[in-house]
Protein backbone atom coordinates (compact mmCIF):
# COMPACT_ATOMS: atom_id res chain seq x y z
CA UNK A 1 0.00 0.00 0.00
CA UNK A 2 2.88 2.41 0.75
CA UNK A 3 4.30 1.84 -2.74
CA UNK A 4 0.91 2.48 -4.35
CA UNK A 5 0.40 5.59 -2.23
CA UNK A 6 3.76 6.97 -3.38
CA UNK A 7 2.43 7.00 -6.99
CA UNK A 8 -1.02 8.43 -6.21
CA UNK A 9 -3.17 9.44 -7.92
CA UNK A 10 -3.41 6.66 -10.50
CA UNK A 11 -6.05 5.15 -12.72
CA UNK A 12 -7.05 1.55 -12.05
CA UNK A 13 -9.45 -0.73 -13.92
CA UNK A 14 -9.99 -3.76 -11.69
CA UNK A 15 -12.24 -5.53 -14.20
CA UNK A 16 -9.68 -5.37 -17.03
CA UNK A 17 -6.75 -5.66 -14.59
CA UNK A 18 -4.66 -2.60 -15.48
CA UNK A 19 -3.05 0.37 -13.74
CA UNK A 20 -1.99 3.66 -15.28
CA UNK A 21 0.60 5.41 -13.13
CA UNK A 22 1.58 9.00 -13.93
CA UNK A 23 4.98 10.18 -12.75
CA UNK A 24 5.76 13.73 -13.82
CA UNK A 25 5.52 13.87 -17.63
CA UNK A 26 5.65 10.07 -18.03
CA UNK A 27 3.02 7.37 -17.78
CA UNK A 28 3.48 3.68 -17.01
CA UNK A 29 0.78 1.20 -18.03
CA UNK A 30 0.72 -2.12 -16.10
CA UNK A 31 -1.42 -4.89 -17.62
CA UNK A 32 -2.27 -7.99 -15.62
CA UNK A 33 -3.34 -11.37 -16.92
CA UNK A 34 -6.86 -11.30 -18.33
CA UNK A 35 -7.48 -14.97 -17.53
CA UNK A 36 -10.34 -15.80 -15.16
CA UNK A 37 -8.89 -16.17 -11.69
CA UNK A 38 -10.43 -17.88 -8.68
CA UNK A 39 -11.56 -15.54 -5.86
CA UNK A 40 -8.71 -14.48 -3.60
CA UNK A 41 -6.04 -14.91 -6.30
CA UNK A 42 -3.29 -12.40 -6.93
CA UNK A 43 -2.57 -10.79 -10.29
CA UNK A 44 0.97 -10.91 -11.64
CA UNK A 45 2.30 -8.10 -13.84
CA UNK A 46 3.33 -9.68 -17.12
CA UNK A 47 4.41 -6.65 -19.15
CA UNK A 48 5.30 -3.05 -18.44
CA UNK A 49 4.62 -0.59 -21.25
CA UNK A 50 5.92 2.96 -21.09
CA UNK A 51 5.46 6.07 -23.18
CA UNK A 52 8.94 7.18 -22.18
CA UNK A 53 11.12 7.10 -25.32
CA UNK A 54 14.31 6.70 -23.33
CA UNK A 55 13.03 3.50 -21.69
CA UNK A 56 11.65 2.14 -24.97
CA UNK A 57 14.98 2.66 -26.76
CA UNK A 58 16.88 0.79 -24.04
CA UNK A 59 19.05 3.78 -23.05
CA UNK A 60 20.35 3.51 -19.50
CA UNK A 61 19.56 6.62 -17.40
CA UNK A 62 22.55 8.66 -16.23
CA UNK A 63 21.76 7.96 -12.57
CA UNK A 64 22.05 4.20 -13.20
CA UNK A 65 25.29 4.64 -15.15
CA UNK A 66 26.71 6.68 -12.24
CA UNK A 67 25.80 3.88 -9.77
CA UNK A 68 27.31 1.23 -12.04
CA UNK A 69 30.52 3.24 -12.30
CA UNK A 70 30.67 3.90 -8.55
CA UNK A 71 30.21 0.23 -7.64
CA UNK A 72 32.07 -1.29 -10.59
CA UNK A 73 33.87 -3.81 -8.37
CA UNK A 74 30.53 -5.27 -7.25
CA UNK A 75 29.40 -5.96 -10.82
CA UNK A 76 32.75 -7.23 -12.14
CA UNK A 77 33.12 -11.01 -12.63
CA UNK A 78 35.09 -12.69 -9.82
CA UNK A 79 38.84 -12.68 -10.38
CA UNK A 80 40.01 -14.81 -7.48
CA UNK A 81 39.14 -16.01 -4.02
CA UNK A 82 36.96 -13.88 -1.78
CA UNK A 83 38.70 -11.96 1.01
CA UNK A 84 39.68 -13.86 4.16
CA UNK A 85 36.98 -14.01 6.80
CA UNK A 86 37.14 -14.48 10.57
CA UNK A 87 35.72 -17.98 10.14
CA UNK A 88 36.51 -19.94 6.97
CA UNK A 89 34.08 -22.60 5.81
CA UNK A 90 34.97 -26.17 6.73
CA UNK A 91 33.10 -29.46 6.83
CA UNK A 92 34.22 -31.45 9.87
CA UNK A 93 34.48 -35.19 9.21
CA UNK A 94 34.12 -38.03 11.65
CA UNK A 95 37.45 -39.71 12.45
CA UNK A 96 38.23 -42.36 9.83
CA UNK A 97 35.49 -41.19 7.46
CA UNK A 98 35.99 -42.16 3.84
CA UNK A 99 34.09 -41.12 0.73
CA UNK A 100 31.22 -43.34 -0.27
CA UNK A 101 31.24 -45.01 -3.64
CA UNK A 102 29.29 -43.04 -6.22
CA UNK A 103 28.90 -44.10 -9.80
CA UNK A 104 30.04 -41.28 -12.09
CA UNK A 105 27.29 -39.44 -13.88
CA UNK A 106 27.64 -39.60 -17.66
CA UNK A 107 27.28 -36.21 -19.31
CA UNK A 108 26.58 -35.83 -23.03
CA UNK A 109 29.81 -34.94 -24.89
CA UNK A 110 28.79 -31.31 -25.53
CA UNK A 111 27.95 -30.76 -21.84
CA UNK A 112 31.17 -32.49 -20.74
CA UNK A 113 33.21 -30.23 -23.04
CA UNK A 114 31.49 -27.11 -21.66
CA UNK A 115 32.07 -28.22 -18.04
CA UNK A 116 35.76 -28.86 -18.76
CA UNK A 117 36.08 -25.48 -20.53
CA UNK A 118 34.51 -23.61 -17.60
CA UNK A 119 36.60 -25.50 -15.03
CA UNK A 120 39.84 -24.73 -16.88
CA UNK A 121 38.77 -21.08 -17.17
CA UNK A 122 38.07 -20.91 -13.41
CA UNK A 123 41.42 -22.60 -12.64
CA UNK A 124 43.28 -20.08 -14.82
CA UNK A 125 41.48 -17.07 -13.31
CA UNK A 126 42.12 -18.31 -9.77
CA UNK A 127 38.44 -18.65 -8.89
CA UNK A 128 39.02 -22.31 -7.95
CA UNK A 129 42.11 -24.33 -7.13
CA UNK A 130 43.15 -27.89 -7.92
CA UNK A 131 42.08 -30.40 -5.28
CA UNK A 132 43.33 -33.88 -4.43
CA UNK A 133 40.41 -34.60 -2.12
CA UNK A 134 38.80 -38.03 -2.58
CA UNK A 135 35.41 -36.35 -2.06
CA UNK A 136 33.50 -34.90 -5.00
CA UNK A 137 30.43 -32.85 -5.74
CA UNK A 138 28.17 -33.09 -8.74
CA UNK A 139 27.86 -30.18 -11.13
CA UNK A 140 25.28 -29.15 -13.65
CA UNK A 141 24.94 -26.50 -16.30
CA UNK A 142 21.88 -24.27 -16.37
CA UNK A 143 21.14 -22.64 -19.72
CA UNK A 144 20.76 -18.86 -19.51
CA UNK A 145 18.53 -16.70 -21.71
CA UNK A 146 21.50 -15.63 -23.84
CA UNK A 147 22.32 -19.26 -24.70
CA UNK A 148 25.39 -19.56 -22.45
CA UNK A 149 25.56 -21.87 -19.45
CA UNK A 150 25.81 -21.13 -15.72
CA UNK A 151 28.03 -23.58 -13.85
CA UNK A 152 26.37 -24.83 -10.66
CA UNK A 153 28.07 -27.06 -8.08
CA UNK A 154 25.97 -29.15 -5.71
CA UNK A 155 27.64 -29.27 -2.30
Amino acid sequence: MDWLASYSPMHIDWQHKWLLITQGQHQCFLQGSLLALPPGSGVQVLEVLSDDLVASQGVVPLEVLALLAEFQSVFAPPSGYPPARDCDHAIPLLPGASPFSVRPYHYPPAVKDEIERQISEMLQSGTIQHSTSPFSSSVLLVKKKDGTFRFCADF
